[in-house]
């Protein structure tokens, strides 16, 4: 059963096994006794695979995936898309963003357009809402905000936490910084 927008929906008439999982306005599962996955996405039912993904991750309205044949794909505003061939080294889901590895690099995807952040991995990465931030190879912080990708500071920071798009960096001794819409406070 989905509570959306002050309906009931009462998706399967019968489950006993399977699993789900739900973002802001979408719930992706599998039923046990089809084996298909669906994906329950502003109001209507959509059956996006006709075997179980050998795994799952659900955004705001979106639902990225690895299919039974190790591709990775994107559930996105009713279509279905493919953003790999190949099975990513790790993949994550935050809000409305995806973020991957693909051969090495460090990519994401973002309304709807593919991204090559770096031709490497990040040590540390966060990413939440529309931003990403990570630490480059040189520990500059790096930003990547509304399909722009720049350096955030040179300065060396000891840690660095992303508040939905706040990004705050402590520099030692409690010297924080507070980076928002361009401006540093």
């Amino acid at each position: 059963m989905v509570f959306y927008q002050g309906h009931t929906y009462s998706l399967e008439s019968f489950v006993s096994e399977g699993t789900y999982k739900a973002g802001k306005d979408i719930v992706a599962y599998i039923n046990a006794a089809d084996q298909k996955f669906k994906v329950f996405y502003r109001g209507e039912t959509y059956v996006i695979e006709d075997f179980p993904p050998l795994s799952y991750k659900v955004g705001d309205g979106i639902v990225a995936y690895v299919d039974n044949t190790d591709r990775f794909k994107l559930f996105y505003m009713g279509d279905v898309m493919d953003l790999s061939s190949v099975s990513p080294g790790f993949y994550d889901v935050e809000n409305r963003i995806v973020v991957f590895e693909e051969q090495g690099y460090f990519k994401t995807w973002y309304k709807d357009r593919l991204y090559e952040l770096e031709n490497y991995i990040p040590v540390k990465w966060e990413a939440q809402w529309n931003t990403i931030v990570y630490t480059d190879q040189n520990n500059h912080i790096k930003v990547f905000r509304d399909g722009d990708n720049k350096v955030l500071t040179y300065d060396i920071v000891e840690d660095v936490a992303l508040y939905r798009d706040l990004i705050v960096t402590n520099r030692g001794l409690n010297i924080h910084n507070v980076y928002y819409n361009g401006k540093k406070y």
